[in-house]
């Protein structure tokens, strides 16, 4: 009963359940039950935000970035972004990282653009190559990703035929590893 989820979500959120924030943002934002409100979903994880919920900047910089139920403001989306990536989400890390590489929103800063994207995990491919770009060579990352992708085509190679013959398990696996590695064909099919 989504009204009724609301009401609850929203009765902890105002008595500061940073949880519950975050969760009637999600409600305001996705609509559920009819609730679509982007205003209300924006104040909603902005409060969740400003009480460190780890993932509510992230989604804030999203709604920002990409103009949606509100103007575009990609210096807003960098800036939630950054507190994001200073709480350690790395999602925060990659896209800050990203947008001081481009220069979107925020001045284009190299050294600092490094630092983030040395702290996203190494299973995000992207990163390596917006540090390429900017001219950050390091043998080790190069050699790590290369390590990773040998294990996922073991494991692929492994699970294949378990998968093929319908064991479901083996198939949410292949799936969580195309997925992973943004091979977004497969990982659907899985």
């Amino acid at each position: 009963d989504p009204g009724e989820a609301l009401k609850w979500f929203r009765m902890g959120a105002e008595h500061g359940d940073v949880d519950c924030m975050y969760a009637l943002g999600e409600i305001y934002a996705e609509g559920s039950g009819g609730a679509h409100n982007g205003e209300e979903a924006v104040k909603w994880f902005r409060l969740a935000a400003e009480q460190g919920h780890k993932g509510a900047p992230y989604i804030l910089g999203r709604i920002f970035e990409e103009g949606a139920d509100v103007a575009q403001d990609l210096a807003e989306a960098a800036r939630y972004y950054r507190m994001g990536a200073e709480n350690d989400h790395n999602g925060c890390q990659y896209l800050l990282g990203k947008m001081l590489v481009e220069g979107r929103g925020i001045p284009v800063d190299h050294p600092e653009a490094e630092h983030w994207l040395q702290r996203v995990h190494l299973d995000v491919r992207d990163a390596w190559e917006l540090r390429e770009k900017i001219g950050v060579i390091d043998r080790q990352l190069k050699d790590y990703d290369d390590r990773k992708l040998a294990e996922c085509a073991e494991q692929i190679e492994r699970l294949m035929p378990t998968a093929e013959e319908g064991d479901a398990a083996a198939q949410f696996e292949l799936g969580e590893i195309y997925r992973r590695h943004d091979v977004r064909k497969q990982a659907v099919e899985w």
